[in-house]
């Protein structure tokens, strides 16, 4: 999921739709072209430096995957971990102490493949 996902953002969607496409693939998640052109404008922390659309994403992803009682415990553990590494979740804050959405990309496919995993 992470390289596919870097490779999206790098050549120019969105930091949302490339950890939804991305996941689509591995996960073989059925996504509308609907779904992904309303989730293509959750970027740059709604536009105003709000809630990062990478972590609205991957809980998406999670849910998708694990179903809604799983997911429920999916998201704990997700976000469990990402505060472990990152102390925000407000794009302005994680882009001032990063500047590297890749960084945070990479770091929440990870950790999203990881819970899924780890609850499957």
């Amino acid at each position: 999921m992470k390289n596919l996902a870097l490779k999206l953002y790098n050549n120019g969607y969105s930091c949302t739709s490339s950890i939804i496409m991305s996941a689509e693939k591995k996960y073989n998640i059925d996504i509308s072209k609907q779904f992904e052109d309303g989730i293509g404008i959750i970027n740059n922390g709604f536009g105003i430096q709000g809630m990062c659309g990478v972590l609205i994403s991957a809980i998406i992803v999670i849910g998708a995957v694990l179903g809604t009682e799983k997911g429920r415990i999916g998201r704990i553990i997700f976000f469990d971990k990402f505060f472990n590494r990152y102390k925000y979740i407000d794009c302005q804050r994680l882009s001032s102490e990063t500047n590297d959405c890749n960084e945070i990309i990479e770091y929440v496919c990870d950790i999203t493949d990881e819970v899924i995993n780890e609850l499957i």
